[in-house]
């Protein structure tokens, strides 16, 4: 498909959108990056978490196992 001159849109124009696009993209890769910076952070305290509660409950089955079910 052919644009004739009358479409485009005047070099300086066509840059200063670019100019805009650009800016907008570097937010949006700042802003993602913080959002993977703290889902990051959020997975890794839950793994810890999760660690701490399996040792729990092993601890409690052990217990439980050994006072034959009865507390």
């Amino acid at each position: 498909m052919a644009y004739d001159g009358d479409r485009l849109p005047p070099p300086s124009d066509a840059r200063d959108a670019i100019d805009q696009l650009e800016t907008i993209l570097r937010e949006v890769a700042e802003e993602l990056a913080g959002w993977r910076s703290r889902a990051q952070k959020a997975e890794s305290e839950l793994k810890s978490r999760v660690h701490d509660l399996m040792q729990r409950l092993s601890f409690l089955e052990e217990q439980a196992r050994d006072n034959g079910g009865h507390k």
